[in-house]
C-alpha cells in the first residue's frame, strides 16, 4: 500500500471541510438576508413607494400596502400568514445550519 495515501486522504477531507464550512458560512448570510428582506416595509415605502411598476416592492410593503391604502385588510391578512410560513422555513433551515456549524 502506497503511505502516501492516507496523507492524501487526510489533505483532501480537510479541503472538504474547508469548502463545507465555506459554503455553510454564505448559506447563514443568504438565509438571515432572505428574512430581512421578506419583512422588509420601511426604505423601498419612503425611497419609491413601491417604484415605477412595483418594481421594488416587496411582500412587507404588499402586505402594508393592501392592508392599510386598499383597506382590504382579509387579504393583507392572508399574505402576512404567507409571509410567517416563509419566515418559519428559513428560520428552521438556519437554526439548522448552525446545528450543523458545531458539530
Amino acid at each position: 500500500m502506497d503511505p502516501t495515501l492516507p496523507e492524501a486522504q487526510a489533505e483532501l477531507a480537510r479541503r472538504h471541510k474547508a469548502a463545507a464550512t465555506t459554503v455553510l458560512g454564505l448559506l447563514v448570510a443568504t438565509i438571515l438576508l432572505s428574512i430581512r428582506s421578506v419583512n422588509l416595509i420601511d426604505i423601498p415605502l419612503v425611497v419609491t413607494g413601491g417604484g415605477p411598476a412595483r418594481m421594488t416592492e416587496t411582500l412587507g410593503l404588499y402586505m402594508w400596502k393592501e392592508s392599510f391604502s386598499f383597506h382590504h385588510i382579509g387579504y393583507g391578512s392572508a399574505v402576512a400568514i404567507v409571509m410567517l410560513a416563509i419566515n418559519l422555513l428559513l428560520t428552521v433551515l438556519y437554526i439548522r445550519s448552525l446545528s450543523r456549524d458545531r458539530r
